[in-house]
């Protein structure tokens, strides 16, 4: 495996070259996130750079990130994974608290949608991948009570 034997395991996951043309003033955002226009100065994260990038290749997975506030989550995103798989087409969306996690992929899907589908929003196909979705979430947060309970 390259990536460990250089010990870069951003080794062939290079950013594209727009992002070193107009690098910021300073490396430091303060207590904002990196942005995607600040990922040639964001470092420190590559295993989980490479891990979300392998993982997200493999089967263009969905992926749900959560952690506490001020981990990080929105840098390795936005200036991390994000500027390297760009060009795939990937779909970022936050979760809307008072509709929920389904309703909230359904309408980022939607958002990519050809105009005569969002017109109707009825689309069979993507209702049947939402059932599935929601099956999948079901099941996941079966599995953290489950855990949860064996833990506390």
């Amino acid at each position: 495996n390259l990536p460990e034997a250089s010990k870069n395991p951003l080794h062939n996951l290079p950013l594209p070259s727009k992002f070193y043309q107009n690098l910021p003033p300073s490396p430091y955002t303060g207590l904002n996130y990196f942005r995607e226009d600040e990922a040639a100065i964001f470092f420190g994260r590559g295993a989980e750079i490479r891990n979300l990038h392998n993982t997200i290749m493999e089967d263009n997975r969905v992926i749900l990130l959560h952690g506490k506030s001020g981990v990080g989550k929105s840098s390795l995103l936005f200036a991390g994974l994000i500027p390297r798989i760009r060009h795939y087409y990937p779909i970022y969306f936050r979760r809307n608290q008072e509709k929920g996690l389904l309703q909230s992929l359904k309408d980022a899907i939607i958002e990519q949608l050809p105009d005569s589908t969002k017109k109707t929003g009825k689309n069979p196909q993507l209702d049947e991948v939402g059932n599935k979705i929601s099956d999948s979430l079901t099941s996941i947060s079966q599995q953290s009570s489950a855990i949860n309970t064996k833990e506390g």
